[in-house]
């Protein structure tokens, strides 16, 4: 039975920034004729088992992947002429404070508060997420730390989209 597989050390590279290791993971699905953009590694989502998402624009289309534990790879692409609308979500962290000055009230509390952050935004994601005309989302979470890296993202789509569609009429 066949598999689509990503040698472990291409995702350590790419996990640590390496543009080559993660254009190298997204070109298994990019046809010869697309060139690619931008490629971006935006965090991990998961405490045990984290799973990775990467991000992928060509002149053609935008990708996203996650790669997660026991061999889990999600990829999701849409033309980029068929986007029409889009998400660039950034959750409050009103909760990471109320949880956090209630553990400052024991000492207990205190010595967990580190554990909590980390906990926090090992969770509770910030994304983006690509709307296209068929319905069909392309979804990329980030860590907050990443915010601005996803609207450069957002905005490289958006201008590339511009100019395939003069392209194509």
């Amino acid at each position: 039975m066949g598999k689509i597989k990503i040698e472990s050390s291409i995702i350590d590279r790419a996990t640590n920034g390496d543009k080559e290791a993660i254009k190298a993971m997204f070109e298994t699905f990019i046809s010869d004729d697309e060139t690619i953009i931008s490629v971006e590694y935006l965090g991990k989502l998961g405490i045990l088992f984290p799973t990775k998402s990467f991000v992928c624009v060509t002149d053609k289309r935008v990708a996203s992947m996650e790669y997660g534990p026991f061999g889990k790879i999600i990829y999701s692409d849409a033309f980029i002429e068929e986007i029409n609308s889009g998400v660039i979500y950034q959750p409050s962290v009103l909760p990471l404070y109320f949880v956090g000055i209630l553990l400052c009230i024991t000492i207990v509390g205190i010595l967990l508060l580190n554990a909590w952050i980390k906990l926090y935004y090992r969770v509770n994601k910030s994304g983006l997420v690509w709307c296209t005309r068929e319905g069909i989302n392309i979804y990329a979470f980030a860590n907050r730390s990443k915010i601005n890296l996803v609207n450069g993202i957002w905005r490289k789509a958006s201008f590339i989209r511009e100019k395939r569609k003069q392209y194509m009429r």
